[in-house]
């Protein structure tokens, strides 16, 4: 079970978190021109494609977690997920299809 995360007690828990306006790029760089991550629905909610000759068509339209891919990616290749301790521990599942 994953403990709560507490910005007073763990170095690794932001102390804030800021929601940017949706569209808007926050930088002095005149090179940016793409943003990445964030809290909106258009950085939360991304296509991945996976092409293997060996894989089966498959259209996976239900809720998925980026922390799903690498165990995916695992059982994909014929190689065993809980291989992944991180995955193992958190009780990451595999993608369905896979």
């Amino acid at each position: 079970m994953i403990k709560e995360a507490n910005p007073l007690s763990s170095k690794a828990v932001p102390d804030i978190i800021v929601q940017p306006e949706l569209g808007i790029i926050y930088t002095t760089s005149k090179k940016k021109i793409a943003e990445h991550g964030g809290l909106s629905d258009d950085d939360r909610h991304v296509a991945c494609f996976v092409s293997n000759p060996g894989l089966q068509k498959k259209k996976f339209s239900g809720p998925a977690s980026t922390k799903q891919v690498g165990p995916t990616i695992l059982t994909a290749l014929g190689l065993d997920p809980k291989d992944l301790q991180g995955a193992v521990i958190e009780g990451i599942e595999v993608l369905e299809g896979f």
